[in-house]
């Protein structure tokens, strides 16, 4: 089974935008979209680091 490791970035409107105007131009291209199904875990192991564990089924 595959694992992903995932990282977020507050990006600015402006940021945002710059970043999809980038894509293109270095190769990527949208294959569409999947639906996904999320599970959240909250608890005291996890809350010490202040920490969500997010379990994510993609169909």
């Amino acid at each position: 089974m595959p694992l992903e490791i995932e990282k977020k970035y507050r990006l600015t409107a402006k940021q945002r935008d710059e970043v999809r105007a980038r894509l293109p131009e270095i190769g990527a291209r949208r294959e569409g979209e999947e639906f996904e199904v999320n599970t959240l875990y909250t608890g005291d192991a996890v809350e010490l680091n202040q920490a969500v564990l997010r379990l994510r089924r993609i169909d």
